[in-house]
């Protein structure tokens, strides 16, 4: 995501990000692998996964 934060703001943009509750209980329900999900959550400031997949 950091090539489009950096395009906003080259051209004062503002940006807001929206983060969709967890309503799956931490279920990975589209059967992405673990360092995938691991990937992904790592650029997120709040913590996404569940303790056990954080590790």
């Amino acid at each position: 995501m950091e090539p489009y934060f950096q395009i906003a703001s080259e051209f004062e943009y503002t940006i807001f990000v929206i983060t969709v509750e967890n309503y799956h209980n931490g279920k990975n329900v589209h059967s992405i692998d673990d360092e995938s999900l691991k990937k992904m959550a790592s650029k997120y400031k709040i913590r996404l996964l569940p303790e056990i997949l954080s590790e």
